[in-house]
């Protein structure tokens, strides 16, 4: 695919945001933010399966977790640019977090 990579401190195209007990979590630094997709040119991090993960500490017990996706439609700019819409949540040990 030669999706579009998202901009600059957002999650993706839509302005979606994520909270964890209230506090926002910010999103990756994109290697190649804001760039038009291009068959071309290599994958980065765009994908989950090899990216850095995002680090989200929890407390013991309950936590919160909000999150706002906005989707007004499933249809996608073109065929290389889909609606995508996913989103995970992996436990992992402390030093498993590679900086």
């Amino acid at each position: 695919m030669a999706t579009d990579a998202p901009p600059a401190d957002a999650w993706d195209r839509r302005q979606s945001r994520i909270w964890v007990n209230s506090t926002l979590i910010k999103s990756p630094l994109w290697k190649y933010s804001g760039q038009k997709g291009d068959l071309e040119r290599p994958l980065a991090d765009e994908g989950y399966e090899y990216r850095t993960s995002t680090p989200i500490f929890f407390k013991k017990g309950w936590n919160s977790v909000l999150v706002k996706l906005p989707v007004g439609s499933f249809r996608g700019k073109n065929n290389q640019n889909p609606v995508k819409w996913m989103l995970t949540f992996t436990p992992c040990e402390e030093q498993d977090f590679h900086q």
